[in-house]
């Protein structure tokens, strides 16, 4: 009897499972990725990401520059949602189409989708030369991506030394140079000027979207413009004077 019972409680559990899907936070390394989008980043703001969506419904966001949602989310789909996504990509005959379609224009980013069928594994990278079966797979995917609802799983890791604000900056430009055009030079990272620091408008503090570049690579491409003297992280405890 008690036998019995214990597996009546095991079959419960994995039917309730088994129609709930796993939760947002779920172990991940449990879990069985059925499809997949990587939007790699270009030399302006394209959005760079990784967006998994799992068996059961899970679907898990990974933002690494020029997005809103910068580190890892998790959001569960509707049944509708995810209907519409396994229909699309059965209907797509996905396994019979090409690996790679190239192109000839360099600064597109290109897109990896990945789908994990029954017996195998296919993904399919290029940019808007992709057949439109493939575009419109793509778009239901980013559609997904920007969805509300989703909630934060793990927030992303801060690359800058203790002690500073991250995402602000003093720098020292050539007097030659208007600091609007500056500015200009590194608008995609949404870099602004927030103060002069001296009468001459040499030194500046300046701040930028951190979703945009890890700061310590900012830190390197302000350093290594022509027009920059100097530049380094503003610290927490120092003055903006």
């Amino acid at each position: 009897m008690k036998i019995l019972l214990f597996f009546l409680a095991v079959g419960t559990t994995v039917l309730i499972w088994s129609c709930k899907g796993p939760e947002v936070t779920a172990d991940l390394s449990k879990l069985e990725a059925q499809f997949a989008m990587k939007k790699n980043p270009c030399y302006g703001r394209c959005p760079h990401y990784v967006l998994t969506i799992y068996k059961g419904r899970l679907a898990v966001y990974k933002g690494e520059s020029n997005v809103d949602k910068f580190g890892v989310f998790a959001r569960k789909l509707s049944r509708k949602e995810y209907r519409r996504i396994k229909k699309a990509f059965k209907k797509s005959n996905f396994f019979e189409l090409q690996d790679h379609y190239p192109s000839k224009i360099q600064d597109i980013p290109k897109t990896r989708i990945t789908y994990h069928g029954k017996d195998s594994s296919k993904t399919i990278v290029g940019d808007i030369n992709r057949p439109k079966v493939i575009l419109e797979l793509d778009s239901l995917l980013v559609a997904i991506a920007d969805a509300p609802g989703w909630t934060l799983r793990e927030a992303p890791q801060i690359d800058a030394p203790a002690g500073v604000v991250p995402n602000e900056f003093i720098v020292e430009i050539s007097n030659r140079f208007p600091i609007q055009d500056w500015i200009l030079r590194f608008d995609r990272y949404g870099m602004e000027q927030v103060k002069a620091l001296d009468d001459l408008g040499n030194r500046w503090l300046v701040r930028y979207n951190m979703s945009a570049l890890p700061p310590k690579q900012m830190l390197e491409r302000l350093q290594s413009d022509k027009e920059v003297i100097s530049a380094d992280f503003k610290k927490q405890e120092q003055s903006d004077k």
